[in-house]
């Protein structure tokens, strides 16, 4: 059996995988699971013949379900009808069961098999690096601390999954998993994954606090809403070795944020970058470009105000709508998608799939390359992140992700880019 989760910018490269796997071993079941297949899983199977099963939605207990009955001797396939969550083909036709339930409890869920990766191989991305202090760089490794989050942004496709019901691991059983880590496989930086790390505020200090008790060797970075940070826990975070806080500003505009749903403010990243700055910690902001209604004047004011902000490291997306988040449901009801095939729905693409009556494909690259080249080609800027190269590690990580934003400003749009 080979499993393969598919978001919608990877769902091409999936398909090619499947078939590959497919002609070189006939006799393999292949399953897939992930955001994509839960939010089109009809469309999904039917798209993919080589593709046996889908999981749609949280995967665990489906999925022991398809194997436990993949390995019965005799198989009734009146069987898989019953199993929640799960999508097959019966005589060609294409059936998809009801969802399951969410999982309530989820310290019942084992750790991952760590033994099974090559931990060590592991290292952190350039743009999850930015700190002024000496950090660990590698071996990484993710980690949940929940799943799920109760807002829902316009752009965001985590409720495919998670739906909007955020539940919680114990803090016991998230340390228990850290030590696991830390002391049998020697891992030196956490990612923590979740939505937001500090949304279960009491979770997240009894977690930290467990952190400073320790005081491994160990230096993270999570994800973290503007809204949920205040001085008392930025304090706890420095102290409990994070080294970058990614926080979603998305936009400064107040229009373009009321239409995402964001609930949030640019006073209120302002005051929240303002007190990392001030504490000590590194943080970073991301962006979505060209979300409706933005236009030229919104861009200008966001790129404007994120600079005076002046996070540590800005990310600049070109919106794009995942099947299942509210932006594509508004998208295919106004006519806003471009005909695109599955691999350019990235949000660094060559060639948007979104277009609105204010921004073309063209326009949504040119403010892209704009925000890259403004924020980052700042003498001030310039000197703030050499200030932070102080090792031979940081300074190869950063001339990568140099590289990268500069490939990425001066590349030149596809011909065929509409105007």
């Amino acid at each position: 059996m080979a499993g393969i989760t598919s978001l919608t910018p990877n769902y091409k490269e999936c398909g090619a995988i499947i078939k590959y796997i497919k002609k070189e071993r006939r006799s393999s079941t292949l399953v897939m699971g992930g955001v994509h297949i839960s939010a089109l899983p009809r469309e999904t199977l039917a798209e993919n013949e080589e593709l046996d099963f889908g999981v749609v939605g949280e995967g665990e207990v489906t999925f022991k379900y398809l194997l436990d009955w993949l390995a019965l001797e005799r198989k009734d396939t009146s069987a898989l009808y019953r199993i929640g969550g799960l999508c097959f083909r019966d005589n060609g036709k294409i059936v998809v069961n009801k969802r399951r339930e969410l999982i309530e409890d989820l310290d019942q869920l084992p750790f991952p098999a760590y033994d099974l990766l090559d931990v060590g191989s592991y290292e952190l991305k350039p743009h999850h690096l930015w700190s002024c202090n000496r950090i660990n760089i590698k071996p990484v490794m993710s980690l949940f601390t929940s799943r799920g989050c109760s807002h829902r942004c316009g752009f965001c496709a985590s409720h495919v999954i998670w739906e909007n019901k955020p539940r919680y691991r114990s803090p016991g059983k998230v340390l228990k998993e850290i030590d696991t880590l830390v002391n049998s496989f020697g891992v030196r930086v956490l990612y923590i994954y979740d939505d937001s790390f500090v949304s279960n505020r009491k979770n997240a200090m009894v977690i930290l606090d467990g952190l400073i008790q320790r005081d491994y060797d160990l230096n993270f970075l999570c994800n973290a809403r503007a809204d949920q940070l205040d001085e008392e826990l930025i304090l706890k975070l420095k102290e409990a070795k994070c080294h970058l806080i990614r926080i979603g500003v998305e936009s400064c505009s107040e229009q373009v944020l009321k239409a995402m749903g964001k609930g949030s403010s640019p006073s209120l990243a302002a005051r929240t970058f303002a007190l990392c700055r001030e504490i000590g910690i590194a943080a970073s902001a991301s962006l979505v470009i060209g979300y409706p209604p933005e236009t030229w004047e919104t861009f200008r004011e966001t790129l404007d105000k994120i600079k005076k902000i002046n996070p540590v490291a800005c990310e600049f997306f070109i919106a794009v709508p995942f099947v299942g988040t509210d932006l594509y449901a508004m998208a295919r009801e106004k006519g806003y998608l471009l005909s695109q095939p599955w691999q350019e729905w990235k949000q660094v693409p060559e060639k948007p799939v979104l277009r609105t009556p204010s921004l073309s494909p063209r326009e949504l690259i040119e403010m892209q390359k704009i925000a890259f080249r403004e924020f980052y080609f700042r003498i001030p800027k310039i000197m703030e992140l050499l200030k932070q190269v102080n090792s031979g590690g940081k300074l190869r990580y950063y001339l990568k992700g140099l590289l990268s934003v500069v490939s990425l400003i001066i590349k030149n749009p596809r011909r065929n880019l509409e105007n």
